[in-house]
């Protein structure tokens, strides 16, 4: 891709007493400005990795601890469930031992 630009003439002029053209001197710069990129992006992947790992992690647990508390609810539950029935069965026990008990 051909790009046009115009630079202060006394930068180019500074860039030529190098040696440059002021054409490659900008092809450097964008070239060491993706070579740059490039570095940052790979060095930038791990890091990125490991949040990624952590969140999936987290996430993994929060769902391992819903699940627990959701055993620990129904079992909660349960037992409320099976002590009601208990007390319904006694308070029945209670009311036929004392039709029972009355004469006939």
């Amino acid at each position: 891709m051909d790009v046009t630009i115009s630079l202060p003439d006394e930068f180019a002029e500074r860039i030529q007493k190098y040696g440059i053209s002021p054409a490659d001197y900008v092809k450097l710069l964008f070239t060491e400005a993706m070579r740059k990129a490039s570095a940052r992006e790979l060095k930038s992947r791990p890091a990125d990795t490991q949040k990624f790992l952590d969140a999936s992690a987290a996430e993994r647990k929060a769902a391992v601890d819903a699940e627990i508390l959701k055993d620990k609810a129904d079992r909660i539950e349960a037992l409320r469930v099976e002590e009601e029935q208990q007390a319904a069965a006694k308070k029945v026990a209670a009311e036929e031992l004392a039709a029972s008990a009355l004469p006939t």
